[in-house]
């Protein structure tokens, strides 16, 4: 294997346990939204659309920053026992490092836990999420557990992050710069403009999308657009005013040239008077 060649971690061991009753259990949503409780749920449209696309945005980012080194999934079935067909998890962004992407489910008898998932809170879902939802992670073994609230309704903070130790996950607090980092990742995470943004800790530079890389490419050629069309108004402008000057030019010659004209009138005005003064004189002067 040459050393381009990307290594594949063993595949895990078979996992066979029967999962506790407690942990989280994946209940299919009916055409109605119903809140934790039960009781009808009316989940507009507009939050329905900020959960998928923040789901969206984030999924995209980690592929196009990992690429074929993890296996990036949006709301992935994840069974994790096997034989009990209640026993799924849905991540809303799960992140498998070293894994291949799987075109159908994740099942953790055949596959490695995740390192890396990302819970989006909705009024529907939220009390799942933050308690046997990430509980059931903890479980299962998945290092870190994020939590996004976009609405500011339920959590302290929009992002909350908690690592696994010893078995239980612990809240991840901000590092000296007051920033939130995920060890697996190797990235910062922000809450910025209800999504939750991907950042290299050393530059800071954030993770594009390529809806970001599209939309930086059309703004760019907008502003090239922009930028030739105002120097070709420049130009013309440039333009515009040597013709002017140079019509002003020809305005102050011909003044020059009719003041000159007008001053040998007055000369040849005052000699031929000074002639015929001189004329009379002389006439005067004849017996």
């Amino acid at each position: 294997m040459t050393t381009r060649q990307r290594q594949h971690p063993p595949a895990p061991e078979r996992r066979r346990f029967a999962a506790p009753r407690e942990l989280y259990r994946y209940v299919p949503v009916p055409p109605v939204g119903l809140d934790s409780e039960g009781y009808l749920c009316d989940d507009e449209m507009s939050q329905t659309d900020m959960h998928a696309s923040a789901m969206i945005h984030a999924c995209t980012a980690l592929r196009a920053h990992f690429g074929a080194q993890a296996a990036v999934h949006v709301d992935i079935a994840m069974p994790y026992a096997e034989g009990d067909r209640s026993a799924i998890i849905c991540p809303d962004v799960m992140v498998s490092l070293g894994s291949e992407r799987s075109p159908a489910n994740w099942k953790l008898w055949e596959r490695a836990v995740p390192e890396f998932v990302l819970e989006l809170l909705s009024p529907s879902n939220w009390r799942q999420d933050v308690g046997p939802k990430k509980d059931t992670y903890g479980f299962l073994g998945v290092q870190e557990c994020w939590l996004f609230d976009g609405g500011r309704n339920w959590l302290d903070a929009p992002l909350e992050g908690y690592r696994l130790r010893r078995g239980a996950y612990e809240r991840v607090k901000p590092d000296a710069k007051g920033r939130l980092l995920s060890r697996t990742l190797g990235l910062e995470l922000r809450a910025v403009d209800q999504l939750v943004r991907f950042f290299h800790p050393r530059t800071g530079v954030c993770l594009q999308t390529h809806e970001d890389s599209l939309a930086e490419r059309q703004a760019a050629m907008q502003e090239a657009v922009r930028l030739k069309q105002e120097t070709e108004r420049l130009k013309q402008e440039a333009e515009r005013q040597k013709q002017e000057a140079e019509r002003l030019e020809r305005e102050a010659l011909r003044q020059k040239q009719e003041a000159e004209r007008r001053q040998r009138l007055v000369e040849e005005k005052d000699t031929r008077i000074a002639e015929l003064e001189a004329q009379l004189g002389a006439s005067r002067k004849a017996p």
